[in-house]
């Protein structure tokens, strides 16, 4: 069990491998010198999902990566404002690894719609053309998270791995990860669980991995909603 009391998922959800591996990003918050952020990508042998939960004295919150054609998701953890009261800055995109090329516009067009160029694969624009997901979390005495975060880290799908846990600050960041091919599309690149499993998922989690992008553990029902049996 997890701190957010999250079990380990079995079956099709689980047991795929996954390395989460990076470190300090460049400065990007117009504080020359300074290292501003963690960014890195957990990546797995075949096409994955993720979302993340952050944890803060406030109580838990979700955002999803967004949902494309890359075998990793996309990690960007950085921290801006003052160390009494700072804002810390959660991005989650799908991604393609090893690396590889950008595509043209046409090229991207085509490979969102399942259909790969001739050249060859094509890199997801994380930070480009919406396909990623952010979320802004208030903290309180949390230093720069690039210093807090491992460079690498090894789990599997179905599982949370740990991302960031900064005790000094009260804030853990825990990743879990799932295959693509159990999930379906949604509206504006959003996914949610594919029908067949979602009766081995538990509530609430099944709530959050059927509905929305981001919001608050445990997570709030709105109307229209199936949430439990």
């Amino acid at each position: 069990m997890s701190r957010i009391g999250l079990p380990p998922l079995g079956g099709r959800l689980g047991g795929v491998s996954v390395v989460l591996q990076g470190g300090p990003s460049a400065p990007s918050w117009g504080i020359d010198g300074a290292t501003s952020a963690w960014r890195g990508v957990a990546h797995a042998d075949e096409p994955i999902a993720a979302i993340a939960f952050t944890t803060t004295r406030r109580g838990t919150t979700w955002v999803k990566s967004k949902l494309a054609w890359g075998n990793a998701v996309f990690l960007e953890v950085g921290r801006f404002g003052d160390a009494e009261a700072a804002q810390l800055l959660l991005t989650l995109g799908s991604w393609v690894w090893p690396e590889v090329r950008p595509g043209t516009p046409a090229e991207l067009s085509a490979r969102s719609q399942g259909r790969m160029p001739p050249e060859g694969e094509i890199q997801v624009p994380v930070l480009e053309w919406g396909w990623s997901h952010s979320t802004s979390i208030p903290v309180w005495g949390c230093g720069d998270p690039a210093t807090e975060i491992p460079c690498r880290v090894e789990g599997a799908t179905g599982r949370l791995i740990r991302v960031l846990a900064a005790a000094t600050a009260s804030i853990t960041i825990d990743l879990l990860v799932l295959p693509r091919r159990e999930l379906r599309s949604r509206r504006l690149k959003n996914w949610a669980l594919n029908r067949q499993s979602q009766d081995t998922v538990p509530e609430p989690l099944r709530h959050v991995l059927c509905f929305g992008r981001v919001g608050r553990w445990p997570p709030e029902v709105k109307r229209g909603q199936r949430y439990g049996p």
